[in-house]
């Protein structure tokens, strides 16, 4: 009897674990790639670039140790955030080009581990502008606390004009 309510629940929680992964369909991927002390970001497969010659734009994100002003985060502000509109389903990739690393987003309940030769994958739609910190979470050498995270929230608008 036990074992059959344990398949009962395993049967529900995988049907329900993939209606919700097939019932969001992307609007932009981003993929994040884990590196010794830093992150970089790629967009690609979005559908703002079938209208630009560039099929991706990639870019790399450092902790920024210069120029602070007096209203950084000390350890937690980067040179170049990852910018993304709201409103918007947007399918993460995550993997790394070296050790294992943790994409976290503590306020946005986002931890999904960065995998040499593995892509995880999680999908996130923010309802509301601001800014997400986080930092990688894993123990990944040194300097692996000043691996900063910086996530920017825009409206649509923004973002095109932006990008």
């Amino acid at each position: 009897m036990p074992a059959l309510i344990l398949l009962v629940f395993l049967g529900t929680g995988l049907d329900l674990l993939y209606k919700v992964e097939s019932n969001l369909t992307p609007e932009l991927t981003v993929k994040v790639i884990g590196f010794q002390w830093f992150w970089g970001y790629e967009y690609s497969d979005c559908w703002y670039w079938k209208f630009m010659k560039t099929p991706y734009y990639n870019w790399e994100s450092h902790l920024k140790k210069a120029n602070l002003v007096p209203q950084d985060l000390r350890l937690l502000v980067v040179d170049k955030s990852l910018l993304v509109p709201v409103n918007t389903p947007i399918r993460v990739l995550i993997t790394s080009a070296d050790v294992i690393h943790r994409w976290s987003l503590p306020k946005a309940r986002v931890k999904v581990d960065a995998v040499p030769g593995r892509v995880n994958q999680t999908i996130i739609n923010f309802q509301d502008t601001g800014r997400f910190y986080g930092i990688c979470r894993e123990i990944c050498g040194a300097g692996h606390s000043q691996i900063p995270i910086v996530v920017d929230r825009v409206t649509q608008k923004e973002w095109l004009s932006l990008i």
